[in-house]
């Protein structure tokens, strides 16, 4: 889906990937000229991936999926 919305608008760039697991893949799409926000964006990034947030944040949902049943 992210692909066919950024084939769609030139002034858009498509950054997959930015986290995958076996169970989730994140992507981003980005106005070409907006640097101050993908700078924001790599940084937080970085921290997440620094800390190991992510595989955290997922290991906890997986929890909560099945305390809800799911």
């Amino acid at each position: 889906m992210a692909e066919i919305i950024v084939s769609s608008d030139s002034e858009l760039v498509f950054v997959p990937n930015l986290f995958a697991s076996e169970d989730a893949y994140v992507y981003a799409i980005f106005n070409k000229d907006d640097t101050d926000l993908l700078s924001r964006v790599n940084t937080v990034i970085d921290s997440v991936v620094e800390g190991g947030l992510y595989e955290t944040w997922i290991e906890e949902a997986k929890i909560l999926a099945k305390q809800l049943g799911k």
